[in-house]
Formats: structure tokens, sequence, C-alpha cells
């Protein structure tokens, strides 16, 4: 089935205004999604925040990463174990890139500060490539040397930029 993206464009460039929108989003991307008219689909789906340009990105980016930290988890299990759904599907974007074609995002590290599991490539913001034709554009625009995982491959295969 096709991958479900809910698009938030932010028009405020107010981080201030969506910690509240993070929240909410997390929780309904945990659990509360499946009890809704899309929770038939085979899997949790996107949230797309576009913001306006790359400094908001990286605020809204830095502002999400205290605030989503809702995960599913057992009490028999190690922290490690503890799943961040959010964390996971709350993706960020630059709307002048999406103009230019590249078909791009940056989402959260997997866990929240101060969580165990946040070491190493754990603790970096990550690139996500979103589903789209690759275009002159992507090839033409320098990007640092971040990990690359794609929004149209299993999670399973986020482990290398060769992935997406």
């Amino acid at each position: 089935a096709p991958r479900l993206l809910l698009i938030e464009y932010d028009r405020t460039s107010r981080t201030d205004k969506n910690y509240d929108k993070f929240r909410r989003y997390d929780a309904f991307l945990a659990w509360w999604w499946r009890h809704t008219e899309i929770g038939g689909r085979a899997e949790t789906p996107f949230v797309l925040f576009i913001c306006q340009n790359d400094a908001q990105r990286d605020d809204f980016l830095a502002c999400a990463d205290g605030e989503l930290t809702g995960h599913r988890w057992h009490p028999s299990r190690p922290a490690d174990d503890h799943e961040y759904i959010g964390r996971r599907r709350i993706l960020f974007c630059d709307e002048r890139d999406a103009h230019l074609g590249l078909c791009e995002a940056r989402r959260v590290p997997p866990y929240p500060p101060g969580h165990p599991g946040r070491c190493g490539r754990d603790a970096d913001i990550r690139r996500v490539r979103l589903p789209g034709p690759v275009t002159d554009a992507e090839t033409r625009i320098e990007r640092p040397p971040e990990q690359v995982v794609s929004v149209a491959e299993p999670a399973a295969a986020e482990s290398t930029p060769e992935a997406a």
C-alpha cells in the first residue's frame, strides 16, 4: 500500500505555536491513529512539517527533539527496546527545496535527549528521502554527509545511505 503523508505547512514561523502540535502528533502516531478512519492501513502514517526555510526547519527539529517522547514499551524490556514511533514518522522539510524538486526532509534522532540509546549515529538528525523522482536539482545541491534514509523503504533499510 502507498505511504500516507499528513502535511502541515507552517506560516507562523513561530516554533512556540507548535509545541502542542508536536506532542499531539506524537501521541497520534504512537497509538490512537488506529482508532480513526485511517486506522485500517497496514502501517503508521508520516507527518511532514513544511517549513519556510532551512533556519525554521532546523529550529523546528531542535524543538521537536525535546517534545517527541511518546513511545511503546513493556516493563520487562530495556529502554533500548522502547519504540518511538513519532520520532521516526514526523519529518521536517524546507518549502524552497520542494519547489526546487529536492525530495528530502529531516527527522530527529531515534531516541530523545537523555535516553541511554542516544549515542553515536543514533544521536544525529537524519536526512530522509521523500517519495518522488530523483531530479537534477538533487544532484546539483551539495548536502552535508549525513545518513540518508528513505520514506519509500521499510524501517529495516534505514542503516545505510545506499538504502535510499
